[in-house]
């Protein structure tokens, strides 16, 4: 019988904790830009990325640029959980300070505040300092991860792929169809979009426990 773990955890939380945070914040270039493809003109999207606003109806608008910028944010991600070699300590560097830096001049600037808005569930919520503040964060994390690994390098090498990393990406690809379906029937915002919607944060779930460097355990088996 085959068990996994998760050496990272005890070697390197640091790391783990700071690629988990770049990704939970930046969540939504995951699920946008899939919505865009999947609901067509009808979706209506706009988020502050850097110093300005990325926004369109669709694959209309900003879109590439979105694409762009969502492709870089899943390599800081898939690097930082997949060995981090170089050069993602420059690429977690640069991405969670252009993050903080672009949070923290909107809440600075803006008089009608900073808030995150979500029409399918119904989210209004005002994170005029609570974003800039977890940006903060993270990039102080970064900053002492990668300082930490300046002063003493470690050799790292990419992990194997395990039978568990195939068994949390297969549901991702299952549930696109499925997904797709659930997106272009009916009107937005109603029951289908509700789920369709929760589908999205779900697989993005999956991506990351997909990514982690699982190694197995092999446990000895006692026949009587």
């Amino acid at each position: 019988m085959t068990r996994y773990h998760l050496p990272i955890w005890h070697e390197d939380r640091l790391l783990l904790t700071t690629v988990l945070g770049v990704s939970v914040l930046s969540s939504w270039l995951w699920w946008v830009p899939l919505r865009c493809i999947m609901d067509g003109p009808a979706f209506q999207w706009a988020n502050t990325f850097g110093a300005g606003v990325l926004r369109g109806s669709g694959m209309g608008g900003d879109f590439l640029a979105l694409v762009l910028i969502s492709g870089l944010f899943m390599t800081v991600v898939y690097t930082g959980l997949r060995g981090a070699r170089a050069p993602f300590p420059a690429l977690l560097l640069f991405w969670t300070s252009i993050i903080f830096a672009g949070t923290f001049a909107r809440a600075w600037s803006s008089s009608e505040g900073y808030r995150f808005r979500g029409d399918t569930m119904g989210i209004d919520v005002d994170i005029t300092w609570t974003m800039p503040a977890l940006d903060g964060l993270v990039l102080l994390l970064a900053a002492i991860w990668v300082f930490r690994e300046w002063r003493a390098p470690r050799r790292r090498t990419l992990p194997r792929w395990t039978k568990l990393n195939a068994l949390f990406l297969w549901p991702v690809v299952l549930l696109l169809p499925f997904q797709v379906v659930l997106l272009r029937v009916g009107p937005m915002h109603d029951t289908t979009d509700v789920i369709g919607w929760i589908l999205t944060y779900a697989e993005w779930v999956l991506i990351n426990l997909a990514l982690l460097p699982w190694q197995e355990r092999e446990t000895a088996t006692v026949e009587a």
